[in-house]
C-alpha cells in the first residue's frame, strides 16, 4: 500500500518521505509492504551518494524496488546503485522486517532492523553505532560495510562501531554475531 504522496526526483523530497516511515514500519512484513513511491535514481539532479542513501534507505524499508529511469539506457552510475546485491539482499531478506528509526536529531539518523542471518544498520552522517543501546546485543560482532567496495569487512567489534558519514549519503552496515539482550 502507498504510505505518500507522489515522490519528487529532489533530495528534500526524498528526506520528507522518509520521515513519513517513522511511525509506521511496523506494519511492514511478508503479507503487505509499506510503499513510500517509486525510486528517483537516475531522475533529477540527485548526486551519487543520494542516490546510494535512497536505494539503501528504501530497501531496508522493505519497500518495493521500482526503478523509474529507462533500463535500456540508464543514466551515469544509476546501474552501479542498483546492481548491488549486498543491498538487494537486505530488501529481500526472509524475515521480511523493516529497520525502525531507533535515534535521531537534526544532524543524524540512525535505522537498524533485523535479518534473517543478522542485523542491518543505517546511519547518516558522523555517528557511533552502539550495539547495546541501538541494537541490543551484546559480545563480539562482525561488521561489514555494503557500499565499501575496496574494504567491506571492517572487522570483529564489541561495543560499537563508528564511521564517518559524507552529507547526504549513508552507511550501511550487515552485522553478523553477538547475543541478543533480553
Amino acid at each position: 500500500w502507498r504510505t505518500t504522496l507522489d515522490i519528487q526526483a529532489e533530495w528534500s523530497s526524498i528526506l520528507s518521505i522518509l520521515d513519513q516511515q517513522r511511525n509506521i514500519t511496523k506494519y511492514a512484513g511478508p503479507g503487505g509492504w509499506n510503499d513510500p513511491d517509486m525510486l528517483e535514481i537516475g531522475n533529477g539532479d540527485l548526486t551519487l551518494n543520494e542516490q546510494k542513501s535512497h536505494f539503501s534507505l528504501w530497501a531496508a524499508l522493505k519497500a518495493p524496488l521500482l526503478l523509474g529511469f529507462d533500463v535500456r539506457n540508464p543514466p551515469k552510475d544509476s546501474m552501479t546503485v542498483v546492481l548491488n546485491t549486498e543491498i538487494i539482499a537486505i530488501n529481500q531478506d526472509p524475515l521480511g522486517r523493516s529497520v525502525d528509526i531507533v535515534e535521531y536529531d537534526d544532524s543524524y539518523e540512525i535505522w537498524t532492523g533485523p535479518l534473517i542471518d543478522g542485523y542491518v544498520a543505517q546511519t547518516k552522517i558522523k555517528i557511533t553505532l552502539n550495539f547495546k543501546s541501538h541494537l541490543g546485543l551484546k559480545g563480539e560482532i562482525a561488521v561489514r560495510d555494503l557500499w565499501d567496495k575496496k574494504q567491506p569487512n571492517k572487522g570483529n567489534f564489541t561495543e560499537s562501531y563508528y564511521s564517518i558519514v559524507p552529507i547526504h549519503s549513508i552507511t550501511v552496515l550487515k552485522l553478523q554475531g553477538g547475543i541478543k539482550i533480553s
